[in-house]
Order: C-alpha cells, then sequence, then structure tokens
C-alpha cells in the first residue's frame, strides 16, 4: 500500500455468526489470525494521508482519491477531505477558487497545504472575463484626434454568484461588488447594516449624500458634476488592476482606468497605454472576496506554504475580510506565499466583526499564527491585518505598496485602518526583521492595547506617513518595546510616532531622514487607558541615533497629570533640521488633549520656569516670545534645562552617510562621538539589527542598531574622488578612508539572521 493510498475511514470488519467459532479448533485458530491480522495492518488513525491537487493533469477530478495519477482537480476538494496531520500537495498551475478548509490540525499533527513547487501554483480570486466589449461614441471618449481607446462590456451579475461564498445569510449583500462602496469605518459592520453605506454615487453639489444604494439610484442622474465612490469589484487586464476613475472626464484622459455606470450594469474601460482594442489583453473580473478562508470559525493548526494568493473583490474593515484568512483561528503558519492585488486586505490574522456579539454572541481571540518569510503588496488598504489577535510572530517578510487606493480619513475614508502591517488589539505579538517599505500608508501600526508586544530590527523606510505608529495603550509591567530598527524617510509623518501610549521604550533604532520628528508622542483625546489614566507617561527614547529628520530629534507632551515621567536619553545627535539652523538638534514640548489636557500657557509656564530655575542664558526670554513661538522648536541646551531630558546625549555628524534604495545598502563613517557614546543596558535588548549579541559584561553598547568591533572601525575603505587638473583632464584619487562602514541591510546575512532568531 503506497502511502498516497490511505484513506479514511478505516475498513469495517464483518460480523462472523458465532456457530462457526464452535465448529472446530482449526477454524477458530484461521479466524483468530485473520482477525489479528486485520487489526495489525488496518489504517490507523494516527497515520498521515497526501492528497495530490493537479488541475493540469488529464485525469484529475474532484472524485477522484487524490493519488499522484488520480489527482484531485481543485485544492478545496481536497480541503474537504484532509485531517490532522495530512498533507495537500498542489501541482503548478492556477486555480480560480476559494479554498474553504473544512477542518484544521492538532497540536503536532497541523494540516499542510504546499505548493509542489513554491511560487507556480497560482489559486485567483478572478475569473478571466472575456465580455462582449462596444467601443463608446466620442461624446464619451474625447473625439477626433483625441478620442480615447474607451470600451464598455455589460457586468453580468451571475459572474459573481460565489461572491461571498459561505456568507452568514443574514448578512446584507449586494448583487455584485461594482454595485458597493468600500470604505474603512468604525464599529459599522458594513454588511450587516445596509445604511452603512453610502451608495454608488456621491453627489457633489445638487443633494445630500444617499443613504443606500437603493436611494441614490432612485434619485436618478443629478444635474450637477459627480463623483463616483470607489466600489469593491475591480478588473484586471494583463494580471494589473485597472484604477477606477472618479468621472467621465478623468475616465477620458487617464489611459488604465474603469468606470461603471449608474446602475452598475456596464463597466467602462480606457485601455492602458499603447492598446488600441481589447481583443489585445487578457481580461480578468474579481469574482470572490476572499481565496483562502474557512467558512468555520476557531480552526487551528493550518500551514499555507509557497502559494501566490491574489484578485479579491474584499470589503474593508468592517468586516475584515482579508483575501487570506484565518477568521479567528489559531497556530496558523503562512510561509512563502506572495500575497497581492486585494481591493482591501491581504492577509487577516484576527477576527472579522467589529462586534461579533451582534451575530454570533461571541468572537474569539485569534492567536498562536507564524507568518514569515512573504511577499505581501499592492493591496487595496493594508497588506497584514490583525483585530484581536495575540502571541503571533510577524518575520521575514516583504511588505510593500499597500494602500493602493489611497484611503485618507475624511477625504476618501471615514475612518483610518491604512498600513503595511495594522493590529488592533494585539498583545505579544513580535514583529521582527521584515523589509516595510513604500507603503502609502503607516509601516506598522499597533492599535489599541498592545502590551508585551515588540517591534524589532525591520528596515522600515519610505512609508508615506510614520514608519511605526503606537495608539492608545498603556503596560508599565510589559512595554511595547521598538528597538533595532532601521526608520528612514517616512514622508509625512515621524520615524515613530505615539499618541495616547504610555509604557513605550524606543531602544538602539536608527531614526534617519523622516520628513517630521525622529520619535514624537502626544495625548491627543481624552480617552482613557485601562487604569483609567489615559495620556502619554513613562516613555522612554533610548540609544538612538537620530540623524536628519525634517522638524527635529524628539517630541513629548509638556508635564501634566496625564502626561508625565517621559524620558530621552543617551541618543547621539546628528541631527540636520530645517525648523531652525542647520545641524543644530531640535526638540519639542506640546499641548496635550488628554483628560487634564495642557494647554499653550502652561508649556510657556514650564518653559520659562525651567530656564530660570537652571540659570540658563535663554532665561531673560519673555514668556511672550515663547507664546508667539511653536513651541516646537527647542535647541539642545534649552532641551536639558527645561525637562532634564539627554544629558548623557552626545552631537555628532553624518554628513557623509549615504542609503542606496535600490541596493539596500547603508554606507557611513561612526564619527568620535558615535564611538565614545555607551548606553545602559535596556532591558530586553540583547542583539542587533543583524542579530549579533550585545556585550554580556554590562559595559555598555554603542548607540544605534549596529555592533561594531575595534577592526571594524579601524579597517580602511577605499573611497575614489574626482578632480580636474589645469588641462580640465578627469584626475581619479583613491584615498584611504578608516572605519567606513558598508552594510547590506535587506536580505540580511544568513547566519546574522538566524542567530537573532530565538530572540
Amino acid at each position: 500500500m503506497r502511502f498516497c493510498d490511505v484513506i479514511r475511514p478505516a475498513p469495517r470488519f464483518t460480523s462472523i455468526p458465532f456457530f462457526v467459532f464452535m465448529k472446530t479448533r482449526f477454524f477458530a485458530a484461521v479466524i483468530f489470525t485473520v482477525v489479528s491480522a486485520g487489526f495489525l495492518f488496518a489504517p490507523s488513525a494516527a497515520r498521515a494521508a497526501l492528497f495530490v491537487v493537479d488541475n493540469g493533469h488529464p485525469a484529475a477530478a474532484d472524485t477522484n482519491p487524490g493519488t499522484a495519477d488520480r489527482p484531485l482537480r481543485t485544492i478545496n476538494a481536497a480541503a474537504q477531505l484532509a485531517r490532522p496531520a495530512d498533507t495537500i500537495e498542489v501541482a503548478p498551475g492556477v486555480y480560480r477558487e476559494r479554498v474553504m478548509p473544512a477542518r484544521g490540525g492538532e497540536e503536532g499533527r497541523p494540516i499542510t497545504y504546499r505548493a509542489r513547487k513554491p511560487g507556480a501554483v497560482v489559486v485567483k480570486g478572478s475569473d478571466v472575463w472575456r465580455p462582449a466589449w462596444t467601443r463608446e461614441p466620442d461624446a464619451v471618449s474625447g473625439g477626433g484626434a483625441f478620442a480615447a481607446a474607451i470600451f464598455s462590456a455589460p457586468i453580468e451579475p451571475a459572474l459573481f454568484k460565489n461572491w461571498r461564498e459561505g456568507r452568514d445569510p443574514r448578512l446584507t449583500d449586494y448583487p455584485t461588488p461594482f454595485h458597493e462602496e468600500i470604505n474603512p469605518s468604525n464599529g459599522q459592520d458594513k454588511l450587516a447594516d445596509a445604511d452603512k453605506l453610502l451608495g454608488l454615487r456621491l453627489t457633489v453639489l445638487a443633494r445630500p449624500v444617499a443613504d443606500s444604494v437603493a436611494a441614490a439610484h432612485a434619485a436618478g442622474p443629478p444635474a450637477t458634476t459627480t463623483d463616483w465612490l470607489p466600489v469593491v469589484g475591480q478588473v484586471y487586464a494583463n494580471g494589473e488592476p485597472l484604477r477606477q476613475a472618479r468621472d467621465h472626464a478623468e475616465l477620458a484622459s487617464s489611459p488604465g482606468s474603469f468606470l461603471v455606470n449608474a446602475d452598475a450594469t456596464r463597466l467602462l474601460a480606457h485601455l492602458p497605454p499603447g492598446f488600441v482594442a481589447p481583443s489585445e489583453l487578457d481580461w480578468e473580473i474579481a469574482a470572490r472576496d476572499m481565496v483562502f478562508a474557512p467558512v468555520a470559525r476557531r480552526l487551528g493548526y493550518i500551514i499555507v506554504d509557497g502559494f501566490i494568493f491574489e484578485h479579491a473583490a474584499n470589503q474593508a474593515p468592517w468586516p475584515s475580510c482579508g483575501m487570506v484568512s484565518v477568521r479567528n483561528g489559531h497556530h496558523w503558519i503562512i510561509r512563502r506565499c506572495v500575497i497581492r492585488h486585494s481591493q482591501s486586505i491581504g492577509l487577516d490574522i484576527g477576527g472579522e466583526f467589529f462586534d461579533g456579539r451582534r451575530l454570533y454572541g461571541d468572537e474569539p481571540d485569534s492567536y498562536g499564527h507564524i507568518v514569515e518569510d512573504n511577499v505581501i503588496h499592492d493591496h487595496g488598504l493594508a497588506g497584514i491585518y490583525g483585530y484581536e489577535v495575540h502571541d503571533a510572530v510577524i518575520r521575514r517578510n516583504d511588505i510593500y505598496r499597500n494602500n493602493r487606493l489611497g484611503f485618507i480619513v475624511a477625504l476618501t475614508a471615514r475612518w483610518e485602518e491604512y498600513a503595511g502591517i495594522k493590529l488592533l488589539h494585539a498583545p505579544r505579538v513580535r514583529v521582527e526583521d521584515n523589509l516595510i517599505h513604500d507603503n502609502f500608508a503607516h509601516g506598522v501600526w499597533f492599535d489599541n492595547q498592545w502590551q508585551g508586544s515588540r517591534v524589532s530590527r525591520n528596515l522600515i523606510v519610505g512609508n508615506q506617513f510614520s514608519g511605526v505608529f503606537i495608539e492608545f495603550g498603556e503596560s508599565p509591567g510589559a512595554p511595547l518595546l521598538i528597538d533595532n530598527n532601521i526608520i528612514a524617510f517616512s514622508d509625512e509623518g515621524p520615524g515613530v510616532y505615539c499618541h495616547d501610549s504610555s509604557d513605550i521604550v524606543v531602544a538602539h533604532n536608527l531614526l534617519y531622514q523622516n520628513k517630521d520628528y525622529g520619535a514624537w508622542f502626544w495625548a491627543v483625546s481624552p480617552r482613557a487607558g485601562p487604569g483609567g489614566k489615559g495620556g502619554a507617561r513613562n516613555n522612554r527614547v533610548i540609544g538612538n541615533v537620530i540623524y536628519g529628520n525634517g522638524a527635529g530629534c524628539v517630541g513629548f507632551p509638556a508635564r501634566g497629570p496625564c502626561d508625565h515621567d517621559n524620558v530621552s536619553d543617551h541618543n547621539l545627535l546628528l541631527d540636520k533640521t530645517w525648523s531652525r539652523a542647520g545641524d543644530t538638534p531640535t526638540f519639542s514640548l506640546h499641548e496635550s488633549s488628554a483628560r487634564h489636557p495642557v494647554s499653550k500657557a502652561g508649556i510657556v509656564a514650564q518653559i520659562t520656569a525651567g530656564l530660570k530655575a537652571g540659570g540658563h542664558p535663554d532665561a531673560a526670554l519673555t514668556a511672550d516670545f515663547w507664546q508667539r513661538q511653536p513651541a516646537r522648536a527647542i535647541t539642545l541646551s534649552q532641551w536639558r534645562a527645561i525637562t532634564g531630558n539627554d544629558r548623557h546625549s552626545l552631537e555628532g555628524s553624518m554628513e557623509r552617510s549615504i542609503y542606496r534604495g535600490a541596493l539596500r545598502q547603508f554606507e557611513f563613517v561612526p564619527d568620535d562621538a558615535w564611538r565614545s557614546l555607551r548606553v545602559p543596558a535596556v532591558a530586553g535588548v540583547t542583539r542587533d539589527y543583524f542579530g549579533r549579541a550585545y556585550p554580556a559584561d554590562g559595559a555598555g553598547t554603542v548607540a544605534g542598531p549596529f555592533l561594531f568591533s575595534e577592526a571594524d572601525l579601524k579597517r580602511p575603505a577605499w573611497v575614489s574622488t574626482f578632480a580636474r587638473d589645469a588641462a580640465q583632464n578627469l584626475i581619479r584619487k583613491d584615498i584611504p578612508q578608516p572605519g567606513r562602514q558598508r552594510l547590506n541591510l535587506w536580505p540580511k546575512m544568513a547566519d546574522q539572521e538566524t542567530a537573532g532568531r530565538g530572540e
């Protein structure tokens, strides 16, 4: 019997009449032997089965047993058969289906879904689309020499019969994803409450916004200009999503865009550049909201390895329906996958509903997951999302270009849920050794309770808002730790941004050329934490290298009942800031909107009192002077006198540093301040960015995320310089530059990465 031929249930034995046993000893002996042998060779309940899926095999069928010569046609058919310890092996090919595991595994006996060749199995939420295209008239396309290649095709509801397969019938649904607005919103489980949707069209001038799709349709075409709300539906040309236009004029001027008509029965497409007929392109339309997700919640011990998942028409929170989703499961491992091109969330590792009690009585936490070595990109809202998830690890993933649809609160969204990684109610979650870059959003966002979580050894670069955002929580017994990261080039925010949060430790990071502050803390609301205190207090910024951030180094709220004991020290301040004179480290004391707020007048009082008490040269500056200042441009000496912070920090230079974005390389020369500054041990921080162990002798470490030996600092690197001689000939001169470091930041060296894995 071959391993792959094992099937369940185990065979049952036919009963034997009693008189046969009594007839002779011979028959009794024979029967005993046969029965014993049957039990000996019967398949064991613990024995694992291998189910083969190969939709390219000529004999493939979902009625097959799933052997190599008689494989199953769909992955979902195998998912209905698999039991604990079984493996589903999928041959290369394109599988257009939703995989809905019927059951989970057990501890030590997971159910494994494995691509036979990683990266060669594509599971799609889209179907091939070959509609009858009609060229739109010149009135739509522009006419004359400027006529655009705009075509229209019918949207057939039959295409979407499995759009929300397995969804609870109590939830409101729409005939197609092109009838439904996509919009993040807080506390609004839109599929349970139809009135939470605005409808298809937003009228700008003529009439108020319709509160439902039906109302929008009943009102008819408006007399004035309209904007079209983004819809859940998506269409793809040659594998790439078309961009939804705002109106007909934008459609005509934007190659590679689409629009739906007022009743969502036709789709208009402006072909991508270089194409003149739809027949030149391979068309797909998103026909499912989820691609790998069980119907039943709470399944555990599932491994998903080596797949490409793409194309899903999924709604933005709430509900949080990831294209790949654990649906309140536990102990999933998702590794070596590519997860791309959904309308909302790529991977959901938590729960689905903001208030699951309304529908299910409860919605348990999700926990125990490992998400590793994946590439997650180009999702409409967020790459990884997790609501009520704990004790999970997210490591060694490449996460980029998420919030592709550009949701911005109060502009294109009713709530903020956009990030490369967005986690809510997420204690004891480790985000480590990831590359998180070029998201049109925050890089990493922990929101609303995150006790004992950690963001460590990541390269977080080029994100549109902050690099790391921590919101709302306190945890004096288990601080959230942000350590040994490189956080650089945040386009519209600080490197580390925290509001309404206490007990955050920011240690040994490189905060490099972010547009705003290196690290910024404040209280923006009167929300209370678990202890009823709220505000921003007991935060620590220790041992960081802070360079080139546009607004300054560190910002804390001024002292108040809810905002106090915020400490910054032992940092290397190499800040070239633009808020004051160049190369002058700058700091901020700012207002607080905590339960007990601090006004600007209170800040001014603290500044003038601190300068006077310390005999500072600037003590003569009047309260009126500070009242007219933004109160966010305090020099290092003033900062020390007013707050007592950064008294052991040093100023230095980093002008010869360079980050090579395409190569993920960082090159610089540690200066004397870098070499001489020593940072006291920070609890829990034992390894640098590359996983190298900090000294165990208690002598202290250098600031920032890199450890250097004396040999590293003395090793000469040859640098080429160029000049012209008197005859204007180009002359090259090579000079030694001791201590110049060229660090390959991603991917990390295997031995370094492995060394840090166990922390």
